[in-house]
């Protein structure tokens, strides 16, 4: 009887879990990973440097899942002075985002925790667009697009 009881609260807490995190994932993923693989680069606005050097490789490793490094330069006011440089890594899936009229293509960036998610929409031209944490696109004044580059 003890048993049983253990394996219900267990079964309980499995699948209250598995609900808590369906809610945050922002929707199936689409077998479109192939598609976007290669190398993105950009240089980004940046208040407190010349710019934001972004090179980003996407690459394959199912239909629904890919790995992502991104490398960022901040570049001081002198032409080849670099200030700092980060590397992130992780994991995306591409969706097609429900609450957007029209429809359009997102990649769901994971971090290593849940606050660090992040997101870019997928243009029809190809290129990668950041958007905020409501995945909305940032300042549209300033040119925020990651190119695919040719391989």
């Amino acid at each position: 009887m003890r048993t049983l009881r253990l394996t219900l609260a267990g079964l309980f807490v499995i699948t209250f879990s598995t609900h808590a995190l369906a809610q945050d994932d922002p929707g199936a993923a689409l077998p479109l990973v192939g598609k976007v693989v290669g190398e993105y680069k950009g240089e980004l606005p940046c208040d407190d440097c010349r710019t934001i050097i972004t090179d980003m490789e996407l690459s394959y490793q199912s239909d629904t899942i890919g790995a992502y490094i991104i490398r960022d330069s901040y570049m001081g006011k002198g032409e080849k002075e670099t200030l700092s440089m980060s590397r992130r890594q992780g994991s995306f899936k591409i969706y097609k985002d429900p609450a957007a009229k029209p429809a359009r293509m997102l990649l769901w960036f994971e971090y290593d925790n849940q606050d660090k998610t992040f997101y870019y929409q997928l243009k029809d031209d190809g290129t990668l667009l950041p958007l905020d944490a409501d995945k909305q696109p940032l300042d549209a004044s300033k040119n925020w697009m990651l190119k695919k580059q040719e391989q």
